[in-house]
């Protein structure tokens, strides 16, 4: 599904509420669930709160697990060379950015 900005933070909003910390989103290949919270404390390996919309936390902890494993979390990026299922919000200028679904986000949606 693609969202403008504003779109995409009005359902980041519907879902969670005004704090963007606990805003939750799906890896498309391991299914685990992390808010943006969680990588917080992964600062001092590189994670922003902004990766947790792209990358699967397991970059960041130290997981070996790799991406389509069944085993959670997984090192999945969703700007790598496979693109699973995702949205993409679209800025004013037309920029598109690909992002993790919101966690409760119904199929389909």
């Amino acid at each position: 599904m693609n969202y403008s900005v504003e779109e995409w933070i009005e359902e980041g909003r519907r879902l969670y509420g005004p704090n963007t910390d606990l805003w939750r989103f799906r890896c498309p290949s391991c299914g685990h669930i992390q808010s943006v919270l969680d990588f917080k404390r992964y600062r001092g390996k590189g994670a922003t709160p902004s990766c947790a919309y792209c990358n699967c936390i397991g970059r960041y902890s130290g997981t070996k697990n790799e991406i389509f494993s069944t085993e959670q979390p997984c090192n999945y990026a969703l700007y790598g060379l496979i693109t699973l299922d995702h949205n993409i919000v679209v800025s004013d200028d037309g920029t598109k950015q690909p992002v993790f679904k919101f966690a409760d986000q119904q199929d389909g949606e």
